[in-house]
């Protein structure tokens, strides 16, 4: 493996504009070592680069995405490879396990728990993510007592960016939305958190790895 302070990555894909909008969120968290246009580009980048983690396209030209796992498992079987596709297919489960795919959602699940999924197939867990899997509830403490709130893909999303210092105005470009709406959004998590600042939102995040 590359030795970086970050999680190394490699990204495929044959969207290029959904290519180049996923590094540009992706890379202030992580090292992007190299993209590729389709799996045979991919192939020949892991000559170069051996990331700690490759996400691919399911489909793609030339060589998609599962008979990409398959080759890139033999050959380098300490890569953990994810598979993301425009909607989860479900009769692909049992041939990306049995490929040793580490991972497999849709393009559609929030930021936040991308960055989330990474660390933990970095860590070694494996990860399907059908669709309906959020909102998320967390049990937090509150001054009446434990209490389950819920937080929706977006407002999850919305805290991983404040987490790392980002403005309203930041936030909006990420996420291609106005910074009235992005308001909204730290208007809605902090009176469901019960959070009164936002140090206290911060620790939070930090607490359950968002």
């Amino acid at each position: 493996m590359e030795t970086a302070e970050k999680l190394s990555i490699v990204f495929a894909d044959d969207h290029p504009v959904f290519l180049e909008g996923l590094v540009s969120i992706l890379k202030d968290e992580f090292n992007v070592l190299a993209t590729a246009k389709d799996g045979l580009e991919l192939l020949e980048c892991l000559k170069i680069h051996q990331p700690n983690v490759v996400l691919a396209d399911l489909r793609m030209p030339n060589l998609d995405g599962l008979s990409a796992a398959i080759q890139i498992k033999s050959l380098y079987p300490k890569i953990e490879v994810v598979i993301i596709s425009f909607s989860y297919e479900q009769n692909f489960e049992e041939k990306l396990i049995q490929a040793g795919v580490s991972g497999y959602w849709d393009k559609n699940i929030p930021l936040a728990l991308v960055i989330k999924y990474i660390y933990k197939i970095n860590d070694g867990e494996r990860i399907f993510h059908k669709p309906g899997a959020v909102p998320i509830v967390y049990r937090i403490a509150t001054e009446n007592g434990i209490k389950e709130c819920k937080l929706s893909g977006r407002e999850l999303e919305v805290i991983a960016l404040i987490r790392k210092g980002k403005t309203s105005i930041q936030i909006g470009d990420k996420l291609f939305i106005s910074e009235n709406t992005v308001e909204g959004h730290r208007k809605n998590i902090f009176k469901k958190l019960e959070v009164k600042n936002l140090q206290a939102l911060i620790e939070f995040a930090n607490l359950h790895s968002i």
